[in-house]
């Protein structure tokens, strides 16, 4: 019998985030929707030039979950011919079009449920501007009731002075959710083999919708299960400072869980809208040498250890 150690990793704020300070010349910019109108399950986008090269260090909503679902920051490195509209992206146009293969979509920033900010510890940054692959971001808007008038928006830190390290984003995401009727608990896992360079986790996100009630995600080296963060989803959904980094490196095998409950008497299946469901875990870390790319786990390459997550849950 394989013996399995656990080593849990609370999530509190104890290290030194990202204060402002790095940088006395920094700007904080903000980004709105241009006070259009929405039906509820709307999803909207809008695209912003960055015209100097920089480094963003910290992000915020400026929103009301009375009216917003959620808000998303991407960066992306194609060309907006017209960044004074949005744009309806349901279809998740999210750079303007769909997602062509080989194309550079970063995911730097979500909220909902009234989050906090996003702060990364000093030194810590991604990198965006004219001579990066992040020339302009993209802010997505997903509206909970019929609005009009919405100025709903984002506000981040960017500063000049080059960070020590960049940022980036392990996302586990699926689709594959079909939650019957009448279940306390469904399970959709996911299991990812790591052949990257090193990377060192040092925040977490979680998503579901209102079916949701835990997301949680594990690394395993050499038959050991480290947990990098577990979290109710009906609470704010934002990024939770680890209190110690964890490291992830080639050879690591590294696992995410999403857990429903279905009280109605229909299936729940994927989808946007808020009477559908969704899975995502969001791993925030950071990387010598890394470009911001989001790194993306949606497989199962080893279900016999998905098969074990309730055993040491």
């Amino acid at each position: 019998m394989l013996k399995f150690v656990l080593i849990i990793t609370l999530a509190i704020q104890s290290f030194a985030l990202n204060d402002d300070l790095n940088d006395p010349n920094a700007q904080k910019i903000e980004i709105r929707m241009p006070y259009l109108s929405a039906n509820i399950d709307d999803q909207m986008c809008k695209a912003f030039k960055v015209d100097q090269d920089g480094y963003i260090t910290r992000i915020q909503a400026l929103a009301k979950s009375s009216t917003v679902h959620h808000i998303s920051l991407f960066g992306c490195d194609n060309t907006f011919n017209n960044t004074d509209r949005a744009w309806d992206c349901n279809d998740l146009s999210l750079c303007g079009r769909k997602s062509r293969k080989g194309e550079k979509i970063r995911k730097l920033f979500g909220w909902s449920l009234d989050a906090t900010s996003f702060k990364m510890p000093d030194g810590i940054g991604f990198k965006a501007g004219p001579n990066s692959d992040m020339r302009y971001l993209v802010m997505n808007v997903h509206y909970s009731k019929n609005t009009t008038n919405d100025h709903s928006g984002i506000e981040y830190m960017f500063q000049k002075k080059p960070v020590h390290y960049g940022a980036g984003m392990y996302a586990f995401v699926t689709n594959e959710i079909a939650i019957p009727p009448h279940t306390k608990n469904y399970y959709v896992n996911m299991s990812c083999d790591y052949n990257g360079p090193t990377l060192k986790v040092f925040s977490f996100r979680v998503h579901t919708h209102e079916h949701g009630y835990e997301n949680s995600a594990y690394r395993v080296r050499n038959q050991t299960w480290t947990l990098i963060g577990k979290r109710d989803t009906q609470l704010p959904q934002q990024y939770v400072p680890l209190e110690h980094e964890i490291e992830i490196q080639k050879g690591d095998v590294i696992i995410g869980r999403c857990s429903y409950f279905n009280n109605g008497t229909e299936f729940v299946n994927y989808g946007l809208k808020h009477a559908s469901e969704m899975c995502t875990i969001y791993l925030a870390f950071y990387s010598e040498n890394f470009d911001g790319q989001t790194i993306i786990c949606g497989k199962h390459d080893h279900p016999e250890l998905e098969a074990l997550i309730s055993t040491i849950h």
